[in-house]
Order: structure tokens, then C-alpha cells, then sequence
């Protein structure tokens, strides 16, 4: 057996050598240009895609279950707007009221106002790179919503029926005060939903999607129920809000890859310095 090896070795070198040189060098270049090509197109181009998807999967999952809601509650309110005159529209919804409804939306509406910088601060507390994230999402929309409302210079709800149906009186709300101008679109309707959003990215459970949209809604109700804006403002300050809070939340996720600071905060700074 063992000579019956050697021969059959001794057989294909002979069978080798017997290749043109010039034929034998083409093929040894081509083989290594073909390993060299894998080699380098596994490590450029493969974990690029797959921490690509892994990013797209972090923003998708508890995006979906804030979307879903959301766009019910954006097409119905579309639907309305579009078949209802504004002030119509405003009367129906701003109809039923009572004692207790009046003190809830009057505080609850703050959900749109103070409290998302109120939450900036609190964020320091857990991650730098959060906090700046909400900080940004909310500056981005103040700085797009502030500019609409210099543009259109729309009439709030208080001016609109005083000048155009003087009979009509709204409902009150006691220490609540009513604004004339910019109305359009809603401030802390998309402060509101730049804020939800951004909570329900950071967190990544459904429910809590799900509660941060809801959460926003009523908040853009809210400012039809105290007379602050029409259904239309609602409409677009959700968009902007949306739009700031999902907008921003790519660049947040690159730039805490990138920056490991961003994952520290005031206490684990606190905590290593008494260490």
C-alpha cells in the first residue's frame, strides 16, 4: 500500500511539472487574487450590514407599537378635519365638560410644557447620552414649531370665535388663561409627542409605547378641551413632535457608540470618584 502512495504521488508531480510554466504562474495568481478578494470583502462589508440591521431592528420594535396608535389616531383626526369646518369641528369637540375634567386637563396639559425639561434633568441622573438625546429631540421641535407659528400667525380659538361668531361663548376653564395668536400648529401638543416618543425609545417595551402615544393624544386634546388651539394645530404639532423625537434618535444611537461617555451619568460619576 505504502508503494502503491509513493507512485501515485510520484505521478501527479510528474503530471504537474509537465503544466507550462507560464500556465501553472497564471493559475497560482488568479487562486491567491480570488482568497485575497473573499478575504477582504467578508471583513469590510459584513459586520457593517449586520450591525446596520441591528441598529434599524433597535429603532423599529418599540417604534411600530407607538406608530400603530398613532396613525389611527392621525388619520381619524385628518378625516374630520377634512369634513368639518374648523369652528364646527372645535364645538363638537369641546362640548362635554365637567369640574373634574377641567382640573385634570388644566395640570395634564403640562405634559406638553414643563415637564419634558423637567425629565431632561432628571435623565442626568441615569445617562448623559439620554438626556441629550430628549434635549435635542425638544429643541428641534421648538425650533420648527416656533418658526411655523411666526409664519402662519393663525388665530387661536378665544380670537377666531370673538371676531367671526361674537354670539358664541366657550367654555371656560377657572385659572386657565386663553391666548390669541400663534396658534398653528399646537406647541405642547408637539413638545408632547417629541417627548413620548423619545420615552418609548429609550425604554423599548410595548406597553410603554403604547401608554407614551396615548399619553400625547391627550395632551393634544387637551388644548382643544381648555380652547387653546383648533383640531388642525393638533394635527400638525403631532406631526413635528413625531418627527423630532424619531429623527433624532438614529444620531443618538451612533454617537453613543462612538462616545462611551454618553452611557455614564451623575452617579456613576459620584460613585467612581468615592472609589
Amino acid at each position: 500500500m505504502k508503494i502503491k502512495a509513493i507512485d501515485h504521488i510520484a505521478t501527479n508531480e510528474q503530471k504537474y511539472f509537465n503544466i507550462p510554466i507560464a500556465f501553472r504562474l497564471r493559475k497560482s495568481i488568479i487562486y491567491t487574487a480570488f482568497l485575497h478578494y473573499n478575504s477582504k470583502k467578508s471583513r469590510t462589508f459584513a459586520p457593517p450590514n449586520f450591525k446596520r440591521d441591528g441598529d434599524m431592528n433597535k429603532i423599529k420594535q418599540p417604534l411600530q407599537y407607538f406608530l400603530i396608535p398613532y396613525s389611527i389616531f392621525l388619520i381619524t383626526l385628518l378625516f374630520l378635519v377634512i369634513n368639518h369646518e374648523k369652528a364646527d369641528l372645535h364645538l363638537i369637540m369641546n362640548a362635554y365638560h365637567t369640574s373634574f375634567l377641567d382640573t385634570f386637563f388644566k395640570y395634564f396639559t403640562e405634559t406638553g410644557a414643563s415637564i419634558p425639561f423637567i425629565v431632561v434633568i432628571l435623565l442626568l441622573f441615569y445617562k448623559f447620552g439620554a438626556s441629550f438625546y430628549l434635549l435635542s429631540s425638544l429643541i428641534i421641535n421648538v425650533l420648527i414649531t416656533n418658526g411655523l407659528k411666526l409664519l402662519f400667525g393663525s388665530p387661536r380659538p378665544s380670537l377666531y370665535f370673538s371676531e367671526k361668531f361674537p354670539e358664541i361663548s366657550l367654555p371656560l376653564v377657572e385659572g386657565v388663561k386663553l391666548y390669541t395668536t400663534n396658534g398653528f400648529p399646537s406647541g405642547h401638543t408637539s413638545a408632547a409627542f417629541a417627548f413620548m416618543i423619545c420615552i418609548a425609545l429609550l425604554v423599548k417595551k410595548r406597553w410603554v409605547s403604547v401608554t407614551c402615544c396615548i399619553i400625547a393624544i391627550c395632551v393634544g386634546y387637551s388644548r382643544i378641551y381648555l380652547s387653546q388651539h383648533f383640531a388642525e394645530d393638533i394635527l400638525l404639532g403631532s406631526v413635528i413632535g413625531v418627527f423630532s423625537g424619531g429623527f433624532i434618535y438614529s444620531l443618538y444611537l451612533h454617537l453613543t457608540k462612538k462616545n462611551k461617555w454618553l452611557d455614564k451619568s451623575i452617579l456613576s460619576i459620584i460613585k467612581n470618584r468615592k472609589k
